[in-house]
């Protein structure tokens, strides 16, 4: 019974969170079809450390503040695997008016921090740009362009 409620928690936190899936092709959004997208434009509304903890190459733990774990609450501190999480960046998007979340994998977080270095001090939230992806064969690449 109990495992029966375990699995019906964990549908339910996933109908309702949003995150986009990157795959060597594009973005799979977590609504409509299962069509891969190349591109999307979109608008950033926030942006913040991460930390993943990944067993079997499958997130076992994640925090999208890098201080709490989303799983169970507990402090990323005081967490005795803390050393063989993966940091992250966790990004808040709107897409056609939709939130929708992204947590960027190590590549990726380095082409954002670079894109973010493009603005110098003028960087603000509500900033649109693109998103594409670069297919490495087995997994995508994000790359951001600043939308003129």
């Amino acid at each position: 019974m109990n495992d029966r409620l375990t699995s019906l928690k964990e549908m339910l936190e996933l109908s309702f969170s949003r995150y986009i899936t990157v795959v060597n092709t594009g973005f799979k959004l977590p609504f409509g079809d299962s069509q891969i997208f190349p591109a999307l434009t979109v608008s950033l509304s926030s942006f913040s450390s991460a930390r993943t903890l990944y067993q079997n190459k499958k997130p076992v733990c994640r925090s999208l503040d890098a201080q709490t774990s989303i799983k169970n609450n507990k402090s990323c501190l005081v967490c005795l695997l803390k050393n063989q999480c993966t940091p992250q960046i966790y990004l808040e998007l709107l897409y056609d008016g939709i939130p929708l979340k992204l947590v960027l994998a190590f590549t990726s977080l380095k082409n954002f921090i670079y894109f973010l270095n493009t603005f110098n001090s003028n960087m603000q939230t509500n900033l649109v740009f693109t998103m594409s992806v670069i297919n490495r064969c087995s997994w995508g690449e994000i790359r951001f362009v600043k939308n003129i």
